[in-house]
């Protein structure tokens, strides 16, 4: 009985992962404590579009302000991708597709003076409009 469940249990979250398919409009918010121990809050949006393992888009803290996604891999489950900001500085994210429409994870980046910084990304799918 419990190698039938466990075969279940595998085929159920194989599907899940073929399944997934990151396009839409997300939006939510990244938590940064910085150094001086101040907690800081600030919205995260990403815009993605997927064509089979293929994911472009963009993404930033301004609604339709997005830079273009750098870097993007995505193994049905994990999605890792860069930005590069206009002043030169690159922020890289790693999220977790926790369930059909929610990411989570974390975005790195350092500061002007070098100090290394991360902060904990939440995202959520919109509905289709």
């Amino acid at each position: 009985m419990k190698v039938i469940q466990a075969c279940c249990v595998t085929v159920l979250l194989v599907s899940f992962a073929l399944a997934a398919d990151l396009t839409g409009h997300w939006s939510g918010q990244i938590e940064v404590t910085a150094p001086d121990g101040n907690v800081h809050t600030q919205s995260a949006f990403l815009d993605l579009k997927q064509e089979a393992n293929k994911i472009t888009g963009s993404g930033g803290s301004a609604e339709g302000a997005g830079l273009p996604l750098e870097n993007v891999e995505f193994d049905g489950s994990k999605l890792s991708f860069s930005v590069s900001a206009p002043d030169g500085r690159t922020y890289k994210s790693t999220l977790a597709l926790v369930a059909a429409d929610s990411l989570e994870g974390k975005l790195d980046f350092t500061l002007e003076d070098g100090t290394a910084i991360t902060g904990k990304l939440t995202l959520k799918r919109e509905p289709p409009k």
